[in-house]
This record gives C-alpha cells, sequence and structure tokens, in this order.
C-alpha cells in the first residue's frame, strides 16, 4: 500500500508533525502503542524498523508472543438474502463460504490468493512476500 511502512508483517502511518516540523507515526491493528519520528522518510523508515525490532525483542527478552497484526479472522455482516446466495453458490462448487468469500476479496482487492485444501492455511502473495512465495505442495 502507498503511504504505509511494512516491516515484519507490521504496518505503520507516515504523518506530518505540523508543530514540530518532522514526521511521525504509529504501528496500525495492533492494542501495543508502537510511535516512531524521523525529520525525513528515510529516517522516519529507519526509526519504524527499529521501533518493530525493538518491540520484538523486548517481548522475547519478558518471554510474550509479540501481538500480531492482524489474525486473519474476519467478521462481517452480508443481509440474509446475500448469506442465502453465498451458502448456495458454495454449495453447487463444492466450496465453504469461506473460500467463496476469501477468492471474492482477494479479486477484488488484486492479490493473488493461494488456496490450499479445504479448511486448511491459505497465503496471500502480496509485494512483501512474493520474493518467498511458494507452491503449496500436492
Amino acid at each position: 500500500m502507498s503511504g504505509l511502512l511494512l516491516h515484519k508483517g507490521y504496518s505503520g502511518t507516515v504523518e506530518p508533525d505540523l508543530e514540530e516540523g518532522d514526521l511521525r507515526g504509529e504501528a496500525l491493528f495492533i492494542t501495543d502503542a508502537l510511535t516512531y519520528r524521523g525529520r525525513t522518510i528515510k529516517e522516519l523508515t529507519t526509526a519504524f524498523r527499529s521501533t518493530v525490532d525493538g518491540y520484538m525483542e523486548l517481548c522475547a527478552e519478558r518471554g510474550i508472543e509479540p501481538k500480531k497484526p492482524l489474525s486473519g479472522t474476519v467478521t462481517i455482516r452480508i443481509g440474509e438474502e446475500l448469506h442465502r446466495a453465498a451458502a448456495l453458490e458454495a454449495a453447487n462448487t463444492g466450496k465453504t463460504i469461506n473460500q467463496l468469500v476469501t477468492k471474492a476479496l482477494a479479486s477484488s482487492l488484486n492479490v493473488h490468493f493461494e488456496q490450499r485444501s479445504r479448511g486448511r492455511q491459505k497465503r496471500a502473495v502480496t509485494p512483501e512476500n512474493k520474493a518467498g512465495a511458494r507452491r503449496p505442495s500436492v
């Protein structure tokens, strides 16, 4: 995504601080507060990476798991008619509703999604992990 910093699965904002005349940001999608500052984009990017690395090191020192930015689980409300249509389509195609929705969302966001077997984990191939992407074994 344009305008966000990415490092080790964490995303961070880039915001000007007009009062201080520099840049600031915070990690997104986690409950722990991770903030960073810099005078330039390069400094801010370095500060973001250092903040994420420091957070992970601190968690390791304390023997706790770092908070994951996103769990992979989303609850949505789609209405009875759309739910019925999705359930019928899934049944007709031998898929689960989850597989149907995952495919539709990936298509809408232009993200290639490798579907493994029914009920198994899936992997999004994004610009951040494309170099290390592997095809699932069959």
